[in-house]
């Protein structure tokens, strides 16, 4: 299958990619699942209702206005609704575009198995299992996640598992993988630049319900799906769930940090790490959490939260949790040294030097030149607070990923640590290029002074 657009394949049946298949377009959406009409009337995400966009099982009239939905009855002899599987060998591919705009691969039954290789680069690709699956676009207030968020509804008797075993690659992109059962068993590979991240969802909470409060123009209403249901995590044994930065790329920006950190979510009632099995991601927010849904009915407002009144994360024998800071990375002797003036800003704590031959002339100063004066910390010389010059200095990805990044564990019954787990959160190092650095000097009573000596209480 190959396309510049859109491509839908929709069978109760079932879908099998089978080993030679080959799919490139811009957005697949391949589902066993009846799609809504009422949403493809209206727009996938022209959702007033919060009616679930593929569902198995009839939906009532929206209060506004949506009409009710029966899906057709199942094809298959014994009535039930096929899986969604893409074997081993089959490539799924999704390109980006010259400005970093990708597409969309989304499969989506009561079953869903990942086989063979995904590549969504600058896109997203979406394993969701449930009998009923809802669609929304994700908070622009949160920025690190760009593309869908997934709502698994109604699983019936199916086991509604989400299975990766083969190769998912989104290069500054998003995977999500959502069900009753979610199991990350082969290789997930992401990467983040200066100005775009990759994250990775592991969702296990299913059994949502529309929220008849739902209302786009008032937040505080909540979501449009509300989830009553938690169920299992499992990343398996050797499996590797990655998010790397890229080292060969050019790409620069200012600022101590990235913008958009690598992002790892995990959620359910139950987290397994598996032995052996590998989440790295340099300079990455890891947060993976073991709850359940507190939901609290209503006719009007149903509410639901996620507590921590249950659940276990085990990390195995051998597993590891690494989201420490890049190493060796290289920074050119240049990156150190600034020349810059010293104004009214900075000279705001240096009363001696408002006035004197230092203000307003080109100074030289190394950065790497730290200290404290009279309780002061500064960078470069203490005569003025140079730092707000750190933040003009341009880095690469290499050096924005240089400090660790976090790991939150939160689980309502245990967190168990086995002998031998590994988690990771330590710094990273950079490797400074020589050369020859000449940093300004002043005189002062005679004396030859170097500007990271100097001291306020002199001129």
């Amino acid at each position: 299958i190959k396309a510049d657009g859109q491509v839908y394949v929709i069978n109760q049946n079932g879908i099998i990619f089978g080993g030679s298949s080959q799919v490139n377009v811009h957005t697949l959406v391949a589902s066993s699942l009846p799609i809504n009409t009422n949403l493809i009337a209206n727009g996938l995400l022209n959702n007033p209702d919060a009616q679930f966009l593929f569902s198995a099982l009839a939906l009532p009239a929206g209060a506004k206005g949506t009409p009710a939905f029966t899906p057709p009855a199942p094809l298959t002899p014994d009535g039930t609704i096929g899986d969604v599987v893409v074997e081993e060998g089959a490539q799924l591919e999704s390109p980006t575009s010259a400005a970093h705009v990708g597409g969309r691969i989304m499969l989506v039954g009561p079953n869903v198995e990942n086989n063979g290789t995904i590549s969504t680069p600058d896109g997203q690709t979406i394993l969701a299992a449930g009998l009923q699956v809802g669609v929304a676009a994700h908070s622009s207030d949160d920025p690190a996640i760009r593309g869908l968020d997934v709502y698994i509804g109604d699983t019936g008797n199916a086991a509604a598992s989400a299975v990766n075993s083969g190769l998912i690659e989104t290069p500054r992109g998003n995977v999500t993988i959502s069900g009753k059962s979610v199991q990350q068993l082969g290789v997930i590979d992401s990467s983040t630049t200066v100005s775009l991240n990759g994250s990775i969802r592991l969702s296990a909470d299913y059994n949502a319900i529309s929220n008849p409060a739902y209302d786009p123009d008032v937040p505080s209403n909540g979501a449009q799906f509300l989830y009553q249901s938690t169920g299992v995590v499992t990343l398996g044994e050797n499996s590797v769930s990655r998010i790397l930065p890229e080292l060969s790329s050019t790409d620069t920006a200012t600022g101590g940090e990235l913008a958009l950190r690598s992002q790892i979510d995990i959620e359910s009632l139950a987290v397994h790490f598996d032995k052996n099995s590998v989440l790295l991601a340099p300079n990455a927010t890891a947060d993976i959490r073991a709850g359940a849904w507190h939901f609290t009915p209503s006719d009007s407002r149903p509410l639901s939260e996620f507590v921590y009144t249950a659940g276990q994360i085990y990390v195995d024998t051998g597993a590891v949790l690494d989201v420490s800071g890049t190493t060796n990375v290289f920074v050119p002797q240049t990156d150190s040294i600034l020349t810059l003036q010293l104004r009214g800003s900075e000279l705001a704590d240096s009363p001696l030097q408002r006035d004197s031959a230092l203000r307003a002339v080109d100074l030289t100063i190394d950065t790497r030149i730290t200290g404290t004066f009279n309780g002061r910390d500064w960078v470069g010389t203490p005569l003025g607070d140079a730092s707000g010059f750190l933040d003009i200095i341009q880095r690469n990805v290499g050096q924005l990923t240089a400090a660790g990044g976090s790991i939150s564990l939160q689980a309502g019954n245990s967190v168990v640590l086995q002998a031998g787990a590994v988690l990771v959160v330590s710094g990273g190092w950079t490797d400074n290029g020589g050369g020859l650095v000449q940093t300004t000097r002043g005189s002062s009573g005679g004396e030859l002074i170097d500007i990271t000596d100097g001291q306020l209480d002199r001129v």
